[in-house]
């Protein structure tokens, strides 16, 4: 599931960014060269207008990766970068909490519906690539669950998913402790 890798990525860059901040309270060490402030970034104004309402973005040509003079700022901001965080007695510490973070198996369930007194979710658990649909027996028993459906099951590429609206739609009509109907797209 993209959006998941997604989401994966964007905690481990909030948890890499909230660490890397408070750890940017410690000092470098005396002595160490470096850069000692930060690069200047050009403004390059680019004005659009959106439903008659004109919308200024100073900092757009960044958003070129392929031109040199963004590979240029690039490489100068991580140098200043580098120069800090490189000094960092904390940097180990640091590293090692970020591996955690990122490592870590996170489960977790979604778009959850209770019919016929079972209580149905699909649940993401890493390293699968696509969410699957489960069922509970009973709401305060987690051991109950059982693994409905698997897109991986029958397409092992990670190519189909449940798609979430049609599933609980579907399954909350058609639930009668027999068969639950769920619909799979392919991405």
């Amino acid at each position: 599931m993209h959006h998941a890798r997604v989401f994966r990525s964007l905690i481990g860059a909030g948890a890499f960014l909230l660490a890397a901040g408070c750890a940017l309270q410690e000092r470098p060490h005396a002595g160490q060269a470096g850069v000692t402030t930060p690069p200047t970034t050009k403004k390059q104004p680019i004005t659009d207008t959106f439903h008659g309402v004109p919308v200024t973005e100073d900092y757009r040509w960044l958003e070129d990766w392929d031109k040199p003079d963004v590979q240029t700022w690039n490489r100068a901001q991580n140098t200043y970068t580098r120069t800090h965080l490189d000094t960092l007695s904390s940097r180990p510490r640091l590293q090692q909490r970020i591996r955690e973070v990122l490592g870590a198996t996170m489960e977790n369930y979604f778009h959850l519906n209770y019919v016929g007194g079972k209580l149905f979710a699909q649940k993401y658990a890493p390293p699968k690539q696509q969410s699957y649909l489960v069922v509970f027996d009973h709401l305060d028993q987690l051991e109950s669950e059982r693994q409905l459906l698997d897109p991986e099951s029958f397409d092992p590429s990670g190519c189909a998913e449940m798609y979430h609206r049609e599933v609980h739609a579907l399954v909350q009509l058609r639930w009668d402790n027999k068969v639950a109907i769920i619909s799979v797209s392919y991405v």
